[in-house]
């Protein structure tokens, strides 16, 4: 709203009537969608996407771009077993980039990619890209199966349209065009869409499992905000579980702290089929089993 706020201020400062200015392929809404599945034969979790334009876009997908950044002092995993769909290109592209990568940036593959889309790797983030024949509005692709050994974490998002600059906008240099530079970069910020999704997130280095407990929560409390969780009853109810597993641990009782977390975890697979999104399971259940775990090695 913010961007779009300022552009209709510089239209107004350029004397242009904004009811008869040019039509950018704007994305209204795109729906994003994030399933994660995790498989105990080679430890990677498997984070399948699907996008759909909005009937009322006027733009086409053109990229879905995803946050990747890690932090100082978490863990850093390697690059093992990570398989690149499509064309060489993508893996060369990865291990090209690999050693600036490694530092600031969850590492992650691609089992598989929809026909015609490719990858490429910026410093914390990795955009997936369709070359030709983009995605209309009111049409959808899935398909797009990212690996990785990280837990599921909420992720910024960013779904671009098709835009063609030379399309909208004279030359910088011709006197025919009314924009500055910073001009023309706001408005065509302004046609994407942003919004959040589930992708790999990679936790402290050090496992402590009150800061791990805070993590969890603050999962489930953005995952209510984002409709993830359907009401507040149910995002209450694992908030409460999780302040008893903070309070049977401060008491030095972590068997009785394993136990709530397996409620939690059975709770999480009843739930899935009705009140929580694939995103909000994806959050609760594999994050939870990895506190537990993380337990279970303690002394």
């Amino acid at each position: 709203m913010l961007i779009r706020f300022r552009i209709l201020i510089l239209l107004a400062a350029l004397g242009v009537n904004s009811s008869f200015a040019q039509r950018y392929p704007t994305l209204k809404h795109v729906d994003v969608r994030a399933r994660v599945t995790y498989d105990f034969r080679d430890h990677f979790f498997y984070y399948s996407y699907s996008l759909a334009n909005a009937v009322e876009s006027i733009g086409s997908i053109e990229s879905f771009r995803i946050d990747l950044a890690r932090t100082a002092n978490t863990i850093q995993y390697d690059s093992i077993g990570l398989r690149f769909a499509g064309d060489d290109f993508i893996e060369e592209e990865f291990r090209k980039n690999y050693s600036a990568l490694s530092r600031e940036t969850v590492l992650v593959g691609f089992q598989s990619l929809p026909s015609g889309w490719s990858v490429l790797w910026g410093q914390r983030l990795a955009t997936i890209s369709k070359d030709t024949e983009f995605i209309a509005p009111g049409h959808s692709v899935d398909g797009i199966i990212m690996m990785s050994r990280s837990l599921p974490g909420i992720r910024k998002c960013v779904v671009e349209p098709d835009f063609q600059v030379d399309q909208y906008f004279p030359s910088i240099d011709d006197p025919a065009n009314k924009f500055t530079e910073e001009q023309m970069s706001a408005i065509e910020e302004a046609q994407k869409y942003y919004g959040a999704t589930v992708g790999p997130w990679a936790p402290n280095a050090k496992f402590e499992p009150a800061v791990f407990l805070d993590t969890l929560s603050t999962f489930i409390r953005q995952s209510r905000s984002l409709n993830w969780i359907h009401s507040d009853n149910i995002s209450k109810k694992y908030l409460g579980y999780l302040d008893e597993v903070r309070v049977q641990l401060l008491s030095g009782k972590k068997s009785e702290a394993n136990e709530i977390l397996k409620t939690i975890l059975s709770n999480a697979d009843v739930d899935s089929s009705s009140v929580i999104t694939s995103e909000a399971y994806a959050l609760i259940r594999y994050n939870t089993q990895y506190l537990a775990d993380g337990l279970k090695q303690m002394k």
